[in-house]
């Protein structure tokens, strides 16, 4: 019976058998402390804000950059896109797409990388529908 004795067998490093059952309890006890806290901690105010301005705030100047676009080549008596370098509409998309996947990669606790990638996914069709939306709400429905 004694040479099952956890308290006479000598594991790792001299501890007894009982010795290493408590530092492995203490240790599991940690991590488990550990991976609560890191996956409990709640999305801020700044976490959220940013995650609505990528969602509503980057469609919305779009939205707006092409109005502003319609409104004065129409005053113009022109459509826009014909007279002007097309690379201004361009670097608008892209900046704000650049913008918004910024935001959202700040706004990310974890997986930053994937949620920017669903950002970029979904929101570049839904500025071109804005795009085609405010060009046929200005009468130049394709």
């Amino acid at each position: 019976m004694s040479d099952d004795d956890p308290d006479i067998l000598k594991g790792p490093g001299g501890l007894t058998l009982r010795q290493v059952h408590e530092q492995v309890k203490k240790s599991v006890a940690r991590d488990r402390e550990a991976q609560t806290m890191r996956y409990s901690q709640k999305t801020t105010r700044w976490q959220l804000a940013l995650a609505l301005a990528a969602i509503g705030l980057v469609p919305l100047l779009f939205g707006s950059y092409v109005a502003l676009s319609y409104h004065l080549a129409l005053r113009g008596g022109r459509l826009p896109y014909t007279n002007q370098s097309e690379w201004v509409s361009w670097s608008v998309l892209f900046g704000l797409l650049a913008t918004g996947g910024y935001l959202v990669w700040l706004s990310a606790r974890r997986a930053k990388a994937l949620s920017v990638a669903v950002y970029l996914f979904a929101m570049t069709p839904s500025l071109f529908f804005i795009l085609i939306w405010v060009a046929c709400m200005y009468g130049d429905c394709l």
